[in-house]
């Protein structure tokens, strides 16, 4: 899991989903699993009209 968020510190969600979907390790996986069930809850669950920035 430390070398899946060492890949994606200091980038914002977007970029680090698409750069996690890239790797074959499974903690990438899963942390672009997570971040995207986030963004998603910060646009319907918190009426966050740019979850991305």
């Amino acid at each position: 899991m430390w070398q899946a968020c060492q890949l994606v510190w200091r980038t914002n969600v977007d970029e680090a989903i698409t750069q996690l979907n890239f790797q074959q390790i499974k903690s990438c996986k899963i942390l672009a699993d997570v971040l995207t069930e986030a963004k998603e809850r910060a646009a319907n669950e918190f009426h966050i009209e740019f979850p991305s920035e």
